[in-house]
């Protein structure tokens, strides 16, 4: 037997908190116990009793067998990536928006509409996928742009699907990314029992999110729109939920009584909420202070959150590394990944009207076998590693710099992903 590489220890005090990374689990253990069983980088197997030996293994923090661990972390990575039993498929029915937020990073193009012929590639695409792989499970996306400015191209998509995935036994899923504001009975009526996710954005309370967040010709707010097209959302059907995602700033969270009011009244099964800092502020300009306050008053409400760059998941796979999965641009044009410019130069590949994808598969390569990073692989966080994705890799050109580590120190992450998950079941020794 063998103690866990990605074992993390932490002094919380008269406890220590200990953290696996390739498990994802935690054990808290009295202090003084730790120093008679814990030896600088091990425990001691031959101090421990039948009790504490069972929890350590049964946690992953003592491993059974002489195994290595980094090639089960980079295994299970692949092994993720290579899955072919289920698809995501995004489709970015158009490019054009109606509102104009100050840090949106997307190039916005006026009057971009998915075509009748795209339309019918993208359906014939997902017969093709079938026939070719036999999914199980299909995840169908859309993003933008704002995609319900393309509702009737969205629904026909959505309404083939669903015939078709009925008519085969594919499980299937919808996952909207919107900014909330065109939510119409004739969406509703398409989705109508579909587990559908709808992630909206606020930017904090109703203030400073309509100061931001306006429509771009008469500069009026949204947040109130936006909460009634939450509340026809989840009273749809029980398939429902609701991915709130919260874009925060310096000031985001110094007033938060309207937002606070926004969720308190929902349903903690049927929500989640994802906290996001705004690229262009830095984590110094930010009130981290206002921001664990507010993080405070979500968990006493029971609301499931996680907060970029904290929330660690055992082989947490980017969409975009997944062989399985792709992005239709409005104009037919393939990309892997939708955090970058939609430009013909960007693209992985082209739909034909046959619903094939026609790959540039050096580009294909890049974000689906590409070599983990060195300094990655040896870190002590890396099967739990929030923030690795080929996107970063590809453009750091051979000088991939942590996006975690180089900003946080590492008991921090692990403290507030503490925090942040259930740890009130966190056994004891």
């Amino acid at each position: 037997m063998k103690t866990s590489r990605y074992c993390i220890p932490i002094d919380v005090g008269s406890q220590i908190l200990c953290f696996d990374s390739l498990s994802n689990a935690f054990l808290l253990i009295r202090k003084e116990r730790f120093e008679q069983i814990y030896d600088g980088d091990h425990f001691l197997i031959e101090e421990l009793n039948q009790v504490e030996l069972d929890l350590l293994k049964g946690n992953g923090f003592i491993r059974a067998r002489e195994v290595e661990q980094k090639e089960i972390a980079i295994a299970a990575r692949y092994g993720c990536c290579l899955n072919k039993k289920a698809y995501h498929l995004i489709v970015n029915p158009t490019m054009d928006c109606n509102l104009g937020c100050w840090y949106c990073y997307e190039s916005h193009q006026k009057g971009s509409r998915i075509s009748p012929e795209v339309v019918a590639s993208v359906c014939e695409h997902i017969r093709y996928k079938y026939l070719e792989d036999k999914i199980e499970n299909l995840r169908l996306g859309f993003f933008g742009g704002e995609p319900l400015l393309a509702t009737s191209e969205t629904c026909q998509i959505i309404r083939f699907a669903k015939s078709f995935c009925d008519e085969y036994n594919i499980q299937l899923s919808l996952h909207i990314t919107s900014n909330g504001t065109l939510v119409s009975s004739k969406l509703l009526e398409a989705i109508g029992s579909i587990p559908t996710t709808f992630q909206i954005t606020l930017d904090g309370g109703q203030q400073q999110h309509d100061s931001i967040r306006c429509f771009k010709g008469n500069k009026q707010g949204s947040f109130r729109l936006i909460q009634g097209n939450i509340s026809k959302i989840l009273n749809l059907s029980e398939h429902t939920r609701i991915q709130l995602r919260i874009n925060y700033g310096a000031d985001t969270f110094t007033e938060t009584a309207s937002l606070e009011a926004l969720i308190a009244p929902l349903n903690p099964q049927r929500i989640t909420l994802s906290l996001h800092r705004v690229w262009q502020v830095s984590q110094e300009e930010s009130n981290e202070d206002a921001l664990f306050a507010f993080i405070t008053k979500m968990k006493q409400l029971g609301i499931p959150l996680s907060v970029q760059g904290y929330s660690l998941s055992t082989c947490a796979v980017c969409y975009a590394d997944k062989i399985n999965s792709c992005v239709v641009n409005y104009n037919g044009d393939v990309f892997k990944c939708t955090a970058r410019d939609f430009s013909t130069e960007n693209r992985c590949g082209k739909l034909n009207d046959q619903g094939i994808i026609s790959w540039q598969y050096d580009r294909l390569k890049e974000y689906c076998m590409y070599s983990v990073p060195e300094q990655c692989s040896n870190c002590i966080l890396f099967p739990s590693c929030p923030s690795l994705c080929s996107q970063g890799v590809i453009e750091s050109q051979g000088n991939f710099e942590c996006p975690v580590l180089d900003k946080r120190d590492l008991d921090e992450i692990v403290l507030m992903h503490y925090f942040l998950s259930a740890h009130s079941k966190v056994k004891t020794i």
